[in-house]
């Protein structure tokens, strides 16, 4: 069975200057913290400082150190951040891939070396490919080349298409250029431009990286056959496209979907209380592509950040462990820290320490060892955890976000129309449905389930974009059983940005109903319940027209304040659809006053869900997540700790009788009122059902 430490890690950084004796302390120090996990960079400019020297001699010692203490490390090769002498001079890390031809030879040689030297080491447990995979700004010859090559293959070599479609007159693929540079230096920029360079590039992009990371495999594999591998591409919950990732097609390359999850960093748009939902809603987008095969969480924040993150701010203990357990209750089969210790120069230097700076035990790290020995209670009373089954799904589209990018690229940003608008309220969406207890899952249109069924439902907001494929699927999810919720913009474009007639495309005939247009205001579109107000929905709203009037039912509650309905909902088949006349994610990205407005439009459509265990609606910032521990249902429950909520307690709706409380050690009985009361000092409960009580 798996033990404790094997869910928890942390990066270790180690200097050149390093002693034996101080890393063999830190590794220890790791140890006696409860983990199981050691990332280590293996440094290419301080391996080969010369040009054909190597030393290992700091990172042997770590894995000797490792195996002494029981440790296993991920091994992080960085072959896209070299020494000077390939021609990258000052950098330690980035995130560019191969930016010469004549860089191969040699990053061919650092991996061959890393690996042969510690492909059999007793330490070893996994092999990170790249770190933070990501597709940067670079422009190379090598880049304009492969750019080149993968237009005349996309293109069947015929320009004509290409030209018809970019408005260009080109004789040769190899006159093209990056899609920024074609256009005359007057008009670059322009939001007239062809849309079309831009889609394909953002295509050609995820296929380079992609392309990178299998032949990085390739050479890895080469050498070892069974040690695991791993990339932790990111920024997982923005918009994918723009930032070149296509996490499906790296799915098929590697054992493991690893991802970093730095509220500095990533999570700016949120409200801290909500940052460990988030990470709940990156392990289960990175575990719903069909091509994953495992999941972990490769980099999480462990310290204090001052000057290396876009918003400084530390991480307590109870905080660090709510991220971890929010990311193993998801179905993260392990998460790692950032860092175990701070660096001693350069950028990062003293901050992100889980150890203090004196590399002492603190707060924080006294923590991480309680949520060890809690999962080591857990395990060994009831066995090994794992997510159940998701009841609602999250649709985007990876392609659609292309379009969704370049439709915003060129005009002022307006909250509502920022490039990451659509994705990141599909995160903040999934926060809303983890504070009520449903288990939720993003997840691509081309993934959702064939056939819908009784209590499943998906939910499309600003998925602007699909193909009729993805249109037919839809479809036929609704048709057979399930629940489609249905926002303001989705569905007005195919993916070549061409807008559909009527629209949403594929559907309007088939559901009767067809948006004649949106209506459109910056100041947003008050609602109410009621009478009482719950805040403005974002920037615009749509005008449908229903073929049969007497199909479509208007929500007689939910009401813009000029009285029309905000929600129409009709029976199609076995299923149902409810249209929402104005944008959901968005408007809870930048109008989060109105979240009320939608707990209630998603308390009314999830009503068929069964949830057994859920939080009273009082504190949006309780998540409530059903595991499987062995053969049992336990409940994790994340809140923010009893400080912040100013010593209020947190209240579940739950079936009668007593339960065990693994985080607290005590056991809880109903309320007279039917309730289960918790104090949540650390913002953690982990319960189990105790046999022998009377159930509802």
């Amino acid at each position: 069975m798996k033990q404790a430490k094997e869910y928890l890690g942390c990066q270790i950084w180690v200097e050149p200057t390093d002693s034996k004796e101080r890393v063999e302390k830190l590794v220890k120090q790791a140890k006696d913290t409860g983990l199981g996990w050691l990332r280590i960079f293996l440094i290419w400019p301080w391996i080969e400082e010369k040009p054909g020297e190597m030393d290992f001699q700091v990172f042997d010692d770590v894995f000797d150190a490792a195996e002494k203490y029981g440790i296993r490390i991920k091994a992080t090769l960085t072959a896209n951040s070299g020494p000077w002498h390939i021609g990258t001079p000052m950098m330690l890390h980035s995130h560019t891939g191969i930016l010469d031809e004549k860089q191969r030879e040699p990053m061919e040689h650092y991996i061959q070396a890393c690996v042969s030297r510690y492909k059999d080491h007793p330490a070893l447990g996994q092999w990170i490919l790249w770190n933070e995979p990501c597709s940067s700004n670079e422009k190379s010859e090598i880049l304009l080349y492969h750019w080149r090559a993968w237009l005349k293959e996309q293109y069947g070599d015929e320009l004509y298409n290409l030209n018809h479609r970019w408005r260009t007159g080109y004789v040769s693929f190899d006159e093209i250029d990056y899609p920024d540079e074609i256009s005359h230096p007057a008009h670059r920029g322009n939001s007239w431009e062809s849309y079309r360079p831009y889609l394909d590039y953002h295509a050609f992009k995820a296929d380079w990286l992609t392309g990178q990371l299998q032949w990085i495999q390739n050479l890895v594999r080469n050498l070892d056959e069974k040690t695991p591998t791993c990339v932790n591409p990111f920024p997982l919950l923005d918009n994918q496209a723009k930032d070149g990732l296509d996490v499906d097609a790296i799915g098929k390359v590697t054992d493991y979907i690893g991802a970093s999850y730095h509220p500095g960093w990533h999570f700016l748009y949120a409200d801290r209380s909500i940052f460990p939902a988030l990470m709940i809603a990156g392990v289960k987008k990175q575990a719903s592509c069909s091509n994953t095969k495992h999941v972990e969480v490769t980099e999480v924040q462990t310290g204090n950040m001052l000057n290396s993150a876009l918003k400084p701010c530390e991480a307590t203990g109870d905080e660090i462990a709510r991220f971890f357990l929010s990311c193993l209750a998801a179905g993260a089969e392990s998460v790692t820290g950032w860092c175990l210790n701070v660096r001693s120069y350069d950028f990062e230097s003293g901050d992100w320490g889980l150890l203090d700076d004196m590399d002492c035990q603190t707060e924080r790290s006294k923590t991480v060892k309680k949520l060890h020995d809690v999962l080591d209670c857990v395990l060994k009373e009831k066995g090994e955890i794992f997510p159940i089954e998701e009841k609602v799904f999250i649709g985007y589209e990876n392609k659609g976000e292309s379009v969704f990018s370049v439709d915003v690229k060129r005009v002022p940003e307006v909250p509502g129309r920022l490039e990451n608008d659509g994705a990141r309220g599909n995160a903040l969406i999934s926060t809303v449905l983890w504070q009520m207890g449903v288990p939720n899952t993003l997840i691509q249109l081309k993934d959702i389930p064939e056939s819908g069924q009784s209590g499943k439902i998906l939910i499309l907001s600003q998925v602007t974009s699909w193909s009729l494929e993805e249109a037919e699927r839809i479809y036929r999810f609704v048709e057979t059983g399930g629940q489609l919720v249905l926002d303001a913009t989705s569905g007005r474009k195919d993916l070549d940005a061409f807008l559909y007639r009527p629209w949403p495309g594929g559907l309007a005939e088939k559901i009767g109903m067809r948006a004649k247009g949106l209506e459109s205001n910056s100041d947003g579109y008050k609602v109410s319940i009621g009478g009482y107000e719950l805040g403005n929905w974002i920037l615009t709203r749509m005008t449908p027209e229903f073929a049969e009037t007497d199909v479509w039912m208007p929500w007689e509650d939910l009401r813009f304040t000029d009285g029309t309905p905000c929600v129409y909902e009709r029976i199609l088949g076995k299923g149902k659809i409810c249209l929402v006349r104005g944008i959901i994610g968005a408007t809870l990205v930048h109008r989060y006053e109105a979240l009320e407005s939608f707990r209630y439009l998603f308390n009314k459509v999830t009503k068929e869900v069964e949830k057994e265990v859920y939080p009273i609606m009082d504190k949006s910032s309780t998540y409530l997540l059903p595991i499987m521990a062995g053969r049992e249902k336990l409940w994790v429950v994340i809140s923010e700790n009893s400080k912040s909520r100013a010593g209020q307690e947190v209240y579940l709706h739950a079936p009668s009788g007593k339960y065990y409380d693994f985080w607290s050690g005590s056991t809880l009985e109903m309320t007279s009122g039917g309730e289960l009361k918790l104090e949540l000092t650390d913002g953690i409960a982990i319960l189990s059902k105790e046999s022998g009580g009377d159930d509802k």
